[in-house]
């Protein structure tokens, strides 16, 4: 069997498990409203939804959010720690005793 077929069947084996609720719920012409809500309603809702977060998003592309913020600010901390690591190692090189240029009491 054809998995698009598999699909459909799974899909319309769906939709008459939801139409039995929605026909144990009560009233048949609330079957029918709230069918037509959930099958045509709410998904072009979503659709309007989805297209209407596009053009809000789109809008300003320059401004940075939180996702783009705390990358920056972990990579930051990196590389403080590098540095912090290197001016360790570099004190730890020094020599210890007097230096020549320090001024003698």
């Amino acid at each position: 069997m054809a998995l698009g077929v598999l699909k459909f069947r799974i899909f319309i084996g769906w939709g008459f498990l939801r139409y039995m609720e929605l026909v144990a719920w009560g009233d048949p012409q609330s079957v029918t409203i709230v069918l037509a809500f959930f099958f045509f309603g709410f998904p072009a809702w979503n659709t309007y939804h989805l297209f209407d977060i596009k053009l809000y998003l789109a809008a300003d592309e320059s401004a940075w959010g939180f996702g783009q913020v705390l990358p920056v600010v972990l990579l930051g901390l990196i590389l403080l720690n590098v540095l912090d690591s290197v001016q360790s190692e570099r004190l730890a090189s020094m020599p210890s005793g007097p230096r020549e240029d320090a001024e003698l009491e």
